[in-house]
Order: structure tokens, then sequence, then C-alpha cells
């Protein structure tokens, strides 16, 4: 922050948790839950992770990379984008399944703190005119939004969002194509629907600060970040 502003910037959750023995089977337990929800795929998931590190090493370095977790229900992706939540502090994530008023509507004040917005699905994608604003949204480094306070002037930030997806609709309406360089679309593996005593323990990582700090130091630790925005989105199924 320069040294001449006021810099309203508060730190992650994760990085403000007491240091604790690292979690290292935690951590692993997590990275092949990554894995799984990527179908199993080397250069997709380590891409994601990638993804992740970024949002914490770099909040000042706009991505412009929508990561969209497809499947059939039970895959666990809404529990990793839990963790990544309890990571970052409630105040800085923004779920919403109606964007047309949260995000795009004339009351987006939570948009003015939100740092990591999740859609929950996409079906607002079937307007043209939400399609817009999503990919000015998503796809523009230098996009500026304007809050629109009830009962007090408008004013202008420059959004530092990033965004991620989730849908159980494999067919869902988000346009691509073999060059997409925009939208990161990942069709998870069902090798883990049904298991009870994966997603038990699943669900204890999730809630753990151990786990939570082991993770952030992980992905804070993880190199090559600076080069991650030039990168192209790995080819996925």
């Amino acid at each position: 922050c320069p040294s001449n502003h006021f810099n309203l910037w508060t730190d992650f959750k994760a990085s403000k948790l007491p240091e604790c023995e690292y979690d290292k089977e935690g951590v692993d337990f997590i990275i092949k839950h990554i894995y799984s929800l990527c179908n199993n795929e080397i250069e997709p998931s380590e891409y994601f992770i990638d993804w992740l590190s970024h949002l914490f090493q770099r909040p000042y370095e706009k991505i412009c990379i929508f990561p969209l977790f497809t499947g059939i229900q039970g895959l666990g992706k809404s529990k990793l984008i839990t963790l990544i939540a309890n990571m970052l502090g409630h105040c800085k994530y923004l779920e919403t399944a109606n964007p047309e008023n949260v995000l795009f509507g004339s009351h987006n004040t939570l948009m003015n703190q939100a740092y990591l917005v999740n859609f929950e699905e996409l079906d607002f994608l079937e307007n043209k005119k939400n399609q817009g604003q999503f990919k000015h949204l998503t796809s523009d480094s230098s996009t500026h939004i304007q809050i629109n306070p009830k009962g007090k002037d408008q004013y202008s930030i420059k959004s530092f969002h990033r965004f991620i997806g989730s849908t159980n609709n494999e067919n869902c309406p988000i346009l691509t194509s073999q060059d997409d360089r925009r939208n990161f679309i990942l069709n998870g593996s069902s090798e883990n629907k049904g298991n009870g005593e994966y997603f038990s323990k699943l669900a204890n990582y999730v809630n753990s600060k151990k786990l939570q700090k082991s993770f952030y130091n992980f992905l804070m630790k993880r190199p090559n970040i600076d080069t991650f925005i030039s990168r192209k989105i790995p080819r996925t199924s």
C-alpha cells in the first residue's frame, strides 16, 4: 500500500492463527481431495493448487481465472470451498446463489469487503445481460466497480476480487471454447461419493485450526507463484 494511502486491508484469518506443529497428514489429505475434484489429473490439480497459493500470496494482483467445479452432488466441492473461506475469514468471503442482486444489483455493499466470491450455481448466466456483467467482473484485471450503499452516495473501488464456482449440473450454461483463457472447468471424480468415513474426516479437517494453519503455510511456501498469472490454463476433460 502506498505510504500516502490509508490501508484498509486486514490480514487473512489463517495468518493470525498461532503457529503449531505442521499437520502433514491433514495437508496431504486435502491435496488428495483437490486431486479428486480435478478428476485426478495431475496438471489441472497442480494448477489449481497454484491458483490457491496465488490467492493467499499475491492478493494485490488480480488474476482473471475462474475455477468451476462440476460433477454430481456429494463429491465434496462445497467442503473445499468452506475450508478456503475459513482460512480467509468470513468477512473476505461472499457466497451467493443470487448474483443479480448481491453482485450486480443496486445495493451491493457486500462486495466492498469481499475478496473471494463463490457462485453456488450458474443458472443466472442464462440471461445475456448477466453474462456480460459476469465476464467483465471476472476477466478484466483493471475493473472498477460501483458500490451502492443504501441511502448514501455511490463510490468506486478497484476490484481485486477472485471468483470460484461449483455446480451439480454438468451441462451448466457457461460459454467456453478450445482456447478458453478464463474459465477453468473441472469435472470431479465420484470415487469418494457415499464414503461416510472419508467425508467425516474431511469435515474435521475443514474445521481444524491446526489444518488451516498448516495448509496456509504450505500455500505460502509454494514456489514460483509470481509467474502464475502468465501461465496458460491446462486442458481438462
